[in-house]
């Protein structure tokens, strides 16, 4: 993966190219990104960007690669920062990442306006074989961003939501 030194602040920049919520989601559903992918968003995304440095920080801590002496916490104690719901969504998935359970559940419940937040308690319900309570987080009509339907979709099928 490509290196990270900082996100730059200042003037935000038309993000071109897949999203920092696209490479995210492609990255949950499985699916591969190219190093130079991460590398253009490196540059385009700025840490006071409420919108993309959220899933950003996240696909970089849990799917990329910091470089050496980078402390992850730097890139989280920004995130914490950012008091909208979806980074506290995000900051749930981080923790569950790193076996915080109880935190991530709390950062979850903290962040329910945010329609990623759903689809991080249904995957977690799922992880914890409970297919009936991820469906009914599935099966609500929240908006769910563009960037997440086929991971929603590939939730559904695997929790064999009616």
């Amino acid at each position: 993966m490509g290196v990270l030194l900082f996100l730059p602040r200042g003037h935000l920049r038309k993000v071109e190219g897949a999203t920092a919520a696209e490479l995210f989601w492609r990255a949950e559903s499985g699916e591969s990104f190219s190093p130079e992918e991460i590398q253009k968003l490196l540059q385009q995304v700025s840490d006071t960007d409420a919108v993309n440095y959220p899933p950003l920080v996240a696909l970089l801590l849990i799917y990329g690669k910091l470089p050496e002496g980078a402390p992850p916490m730097v890139y989280i104690q920004r995130l914490r920062q950012i008091e909208t719901p979806c980074a506290k969504a995000y900051l749930g998935r981080l923790a569950w990442h790193t076996g915080e359970i109880d935190k991530a559940w709390t950062y979850w419940k903290e962040a329910n306006d945010c329609p990623e937040s759903n689809l991080f308690l249904a995957w977690a319900y799922l992880q914890q074989g409970q297919s009936d309570s991820a469906c009914t987080l599935l099966n609500k009509s929240l908006p769910i961003p563009s960037a997440a339907r086929s991971y929603w979709e590939r939730l559904r099928a695997q929790a064999k939501c009616p």
